[in-house]
């Protein structure tokens, strides 16, 4: 009897680890593997009076064709001569947990659209601040979203601007400057 109840315990083991093996390739398929599943075969339970190892059924999922997002340019961040210095900055058109969403080199801009600029900073001196500010290419005295940021004293702190106002087409730039007018980093999209 205690074989039988191995034998039993054993098949269920493989139903699931089978059932397990299925269900992780789902989750990690792309979408257009989700549209045409393979067919997958059903594990066979060994006969009650055999003690069979658990059977383990692969799914193999279909190659996908790459896809080559436009890869936006990398923001230029200057190295700081003061206690702050930017990390990190990203442009998206929303915020998201402290995130840039909609982060792209290019943006159609529609009525309600916003563009913010998530910034990462560090600041190893006192409670200071920085200034964002978006600005269509070579024209300073255009800028918009001119927004200060406090900064307290922090290893890490993140923090965002937005604005509605970029609405000309052409090649624009958000820009982080210290509270002295240093450019501190600079992120360039395009508006269409």
């Amino acid at each position: 009897m205690a074989s039988t109840a191995t034998t039993i315990s054993l098949s269920l083991s493989a139903l699931v680890l089978s059932g397990v093996a299925l269900w992780r390739a789902e989750l990690h398929a792309s979408p257009r593997d989700r549209r045409v599943a393979a067919p997958v075969a059903a594990p066979v339970a060994a006969p009650v009076t055999a003690v069979a190892a658990p059977a383990v059924t692969a799914v193999a999922a279909a190659p996908t064709p790459a896809v080559t997002p436009t890869p936006a340019a990398a923001p230029v961040i200057h190295a700081s001569e003061g206690p702050v210095a930017v990390r990190r900055l990203t442009v998206g058109t929303g915020i998201a947990d402290r995130e840039a969403t909609g982060h792209a080199s290019e943006y159609e801009l529609a009525s309600d659209t916003r563009l913010c600029a998530v910034v990462e900073l560090s600041n190893r001196g006192a409670a200071s601040g920085v200034r964002v500010r978006f600005e269509p290419e070579g024209d300073r005295a255009r800028s918009v979203g001119l927004v200060r940021l406090p900064v307290p004293s922090a290893a890490r702190w993140r923090t965002w601007g937005c604005t509605e106002r970029a609405r000309t087409p052409g090649t624009w730039s958000a820009v982080i400057e210290a509270l002295d007018g240093r450019e501190l980093a600079r992120d360039v999209f395009t508006v269409r």
